[in-house]
């Protein structure tokens, strides 16, 4: 009849295929079921990235809308043909207080929280000399100029050094103040 010993490695041979085939078909179902997935984040990404203007004259369009706000915001950051200007406006400022201004130092240094790479910042030192009321206007005006800036320290002293004698005892102050600048 049939050999036995044949029979016993035909019956394992088949098993053992058997074990490879459905090994192999959980094998592609998991796969499939992986590359479904990554396939509906890809749609998902797609369809997120279709909603965003990729046409140059939609973005044109869109540049075009926000002019207004592009000029404001410009108007809020010293460019570096403006800082003459600017420090000269400062000085006027303070005469206009009715204040006596000197201007200490001036120096480019970072801004804070700004990347360097493309932003800097301008830092402008002043002293001044006159009553306490014109003093404080200067200080309110500082905080209050239209750029994006802050003040760094405000020292406010009363002046006990003796002047002329006809010269009011007044009040001594020094700023510093820092200001966006693109590079």
């Amino acid at each position: 009849m049939l050999n036995a010993s044949s029979t016993k490695s035909k019956l394992i041979i088949n098993g053992v295929g058997l074990v490879l085939v459905a090994g192999l078909y959980v094998g592609l179902w998991y796969w499939a079921d992986y590359m479904s997935g990554t396939l509906v984040e890809k749609q998902t990404e797609t369809s997120d990235s279709e909603d965003t203007p990729t046409d140059i004259g939609e973005v044109k369009r869109a540049l075009a809308a926000t002019e207004d706000i592009q000029t404001q915001t410009r108007g809020y950051i010293l460019s570096n043909d403006d800082i003459v200007v600017f420090i000269e406006r400062l000085e006027s400022l303070a005469r206009e207080a009715g204040l006596e201004q000197t201007t200490d130092a001036v120096s480019d240094v970072a801004y804070p929280g700004m990347s360097a790479a493309l932003w800097g910042g301008l830092q402008v030192v002043m002293s001044t000399k006159g009553s306490w009321a014109d003093t404080y206007q200067f200080l309110s005006i500082l905080e209050n100029i239209p750029y994006k800036s802050h003040l760094v320290q405000s020292v406010i002293e009363h002046d006990t050094s003796p002047g002329d004698k006809e010269e009011v005892p007044g009040w001594r102050g020094e700023f510093t103040i820092k200001v966006l600048k693109r590079k």
